[in-house]
């Protein structure tokens, strides 16, 4: 059974979220493609991030992966031009990934 959801509450809007490839993040990302939102989304293992796409969006044409370590300075801004590339704008960011970004727990780093 299947759950038709009247509102689509983030449609048009695009979104960012790291720590995607399992857990809470990969359900954020689920919800979010759910409720009409486009998503790049990061973690540090490509085969969990394919796997998860597929299944989160089997078309493909609302979800976009990239395999980096989110601890890295450049990953963020890659992840940011990602959504923008891809998808045109960036509305939503969220981090999901269990680590510290140089000592700080902002997205992107600002150090």
């Amino acid at each position: 059974m299947s759950i038709v959801r009247e509102s689509m509450r983030f449609g048009g809007k695009v979104a960012i979220l790291t720590g995607a490839g399992s857990g809470i993040g990969k359900e954020t990302a689920r919800r979010l493609v759910e409720e009409g939102a486009k998503v790049a989304i990061n973690g540090r293992n490509k085969a969990k991030l394919e796997e998860a796409a597929k299944e989160i969006d089997p078309s493909g044409k609302n979800i976009a992966i990239l395999a980096a370590d989110i601890a890295l300075r450049d990953t963020s801004q890659a992840l940011v031009n990602l959504a923008l590339e891809g998808f045109g704008r960036l509305d939503i960011r969220a981090k999901r990934a269990g680590e510290r970004c140089c000592g700080c727990y902002s997205f992107p780093c600002l150090r």
